[in-house]
């Protein structure tokens, strides 16, 4: 029961974390920022877009002590249009406003201390550590 116990304030913690670091991302310009707009479309049950989202292919390169190199395959959309957002051992990923959108959600064998990420030519990198 105890144990439980932690495992709830311990969820409950990084509950709390995650929702400070994502006040803090959309109370400043870090990073790429957050478009309320493009999380509100992504999300939307209502869109105008009549495709469903897709998941890209990916790449997961373990690198020891470095963390974790992710590759994902999401030609036709702008940097502008992706989300990354990391809180304990998942990553979800967003992309796309109009006709395509991708959808995909990481679960990695570890807490996630630091991430980040770039997009070129198709392809979102995720770094993890």
């Amino acid at each position: 029961m105890e144990e439980e116990n932690n495992d709830v304030r311990e969820m409950i913690s990084e509950i709390e974390r995650a929702y400070g670091e994502a006040k803090k991302l959309i109370k400043s310009e870090y990073g790429r920022g957050v478009n309320f707009e493009l999380i509100k479309s992504l999300l939307s049950r209502n869109s105008t877009c009549s495709l469903e989202f897709r998941e890209p292919d990916i790449q997961i390169e373990e690198r020891g002590e470095e963390g974790f190199k992710i590759l994902l395959d999401m030609p036709g959309i702008s940097s502008g249009e992706i989300i990354v957002l990391g809180v304990g051992k998942e990553i979800i990923v967003l992309g796309g406003i109009n006709e395509i959108r991708y959808y995909k959600d990481i679960i990695l064998p570890v807490k996630i201390n630091r991430i980040s990420w770039n997009y070129s030519n198709g392809t979102l990198r995720i770094d993890v550590n």
